[in-house]
């Protein structure tokens, strides 16, 4: 992050500022779980002192996204391999939010591009070579684009920033089946058509039904190969 980032041009504190590109860059997969986060390359970056730094960090830290470790200082936090259904619930609602801000927010241009980004989910969703990897990958770009257009600092004042789990925790875990691919893609086929159609409660709806039909996929497995599966163990079998 050695890039000097642009001051916007509104009253946002630098701390919320700072904070807001922390959680996009670990939304869009820039920052991975355990990476460090340097005070002094971000207080240069945002040409701010190292104390607005330290209360992003500190923000983060008590939101989930990064560890403030002793003596080594802060780094993305790991994502949780067990997800509780409450937190299933939380994600999903509030992916179903950043959805539904993304249709009322886009711009014609934005809209096009999601179509695009979608549009190609669901061809690789249609493609029988497609690897699961590839459909996730395509499906984390796609979401994180709509996030991004939404502006997540928008639904952090009300709820919380968007969880990284919410997309790149669950899909890869849950398209490794055919069957299961074919769920996602037609789930996709509905999210392009409702921005479309600049359908807000729709795009909402298919958030929350995306992340919750996903870890459902997760929990069918966990029965059928019994209690002690653990959800990162996913295969698909």
């Amino acid at each position: 992050m050695n890039r000097r980032t642009q001051a916007p041009l509104d009253d946002t504190p630098a701390a919320e500022r700072i904070a807001g590109e922390i959680v996009r860059r670990i939304n869009q997969g820039i920052l991975a779980p355990g990476a460090r986060i340097t005070e002094q390359a971000l207080a240069n970056e945002f040409d701010t002192s190292r104390g607005p730094v330290r209360d992003a960090l500190k923000l983060l830290h008590a939101k989930g996204w990064v560890e403030i470790v002793p003596k080594i200082g802060a780094r993305v936090a790991a994502l949780d391999g067990s997800p509780t259904l409450e937190s299933i619930l939380i994600s999903g609602a509030m992916l179903g939010l950043a959805f539904r801000f993304a249709v009322m927010k886009a711009s014609d241009d934005q809209v096009g591009e999601f179509f695009e980004r979608a549009n190609r989910v669901i061809t690789l969703g249609r493609a029988p070579e497609t690897s699961p990897d590839d459909f996730a990958r395509a499906a984390i770009e796609a979401g994180n684009f709509a996030i991004a257009v939404a502006d997540n600092r928008r639904i952090d004042d009300i709820v919380g920033p968007v969880p990284q789990g919410a997309l790149s925790g669950f899909i890869p875990m849950s398209v490794q089946t055919e069957q299961a691919m074919g769920e996602a893609t037609n789930l996709w086929i509905e999210l392009a058509t409702a921005f479309r159609m600049r359908d807000a409660e729709a795009a909402e709806r298919l958030g929350r039904q995306m992340t919750e039909t996903s870890y459902r996929r997760i929990l069918r497995w966990q029965v059928q190969r019994g209690g002690d599966a653990k959800p990162n163990e996913y295969r698909g079998e």
